[in-house]
């Protein structure tokens, strides 16, 4: 998940997927904004897990080149993060 760049709102990633959390009876999958696949309704929790433990300092992460920017990319156990 690309979280670096100008366009970028931690805050408002963070109040979306609670919401989607709040809503997860509501739906049955998540279709993902690229790729031909749709992930369970109880995936933006784990998204929102993994999120939680890259702020927290929890994920190790190295230093890449991503489109001509140097950002830390993080891998937690159920998705990554690209962050400046």
């Amino acid at each position: 998940i690309y979280m670096f760049g100008k366009n970028r709102a931690p805050q408002s990633f963070e109040k979306s997927l609670d919401k989607l959390i709040a809503m997860k009876d509501e739906y049955d999958s998540i279709y993902a904004s690229h790729g031909d696949f749709s992930l369970s309704n109880d995936y933006a929790k784990k998204v929102r897990t993994a999120w939680k433990q890259v702020q927290n300092g929890d994920v190790d992460f190295d230093i890449i080149d991503l489109h001509g920017n140097k950002v830390k990319m993080f891998t937690a156990a159920d998705c990554g993060f690209y962050t400046e």
